[in-house]
């Protein structure tokens, strides 16, 4: 599964992080019906949790100059994401999550 990386304590993308977004940005293209919702949480850092999903929005708009930004929506938090599994609570204190949606 593809996992989005950043540098430590900052909002620079890994540089392994790059074929996950790259492969976002496809789907974009090809499918132009759908959106996405990129969510980003870092524990006590609500600043750099919205620094690193404007980043990632940057990105895929940069490189796919033909999706309308309107279809990339962000939002961010400063606490970790909380999963509720049927064995138990994980907690992530820093993650990105990625929902799509057909319009």
């Amino acid at each position: 599964m593809p996992v989005i990386h950043f540098e430590p304590a900052g909002s620079k993308l890994k540089i392994e992080s790059l074929p996950a977004l790259e492969r976002i940005g496809d789907i974009l293209i090809k499918k132009r019906t759908l959106s996405v919702h990129l969510i980003a949480y870092v524990k006590d850092n609500p600043k750099i949790a919205k620094s690193r999903a404007k980043v990632i929005k940057k990105f895929i708009l940069e490189t796919f100059p033909k999706i309308e930004p309107s279809r990339i929506r962000i939002s961010w938090f400063g606490v970790p994401e909380k999963i509720d599994l049927g064995n138990g609570t994980y907690v992530l204190d820093e993650s990105v999550n990625i929902i799509t949606r057909n319009n």
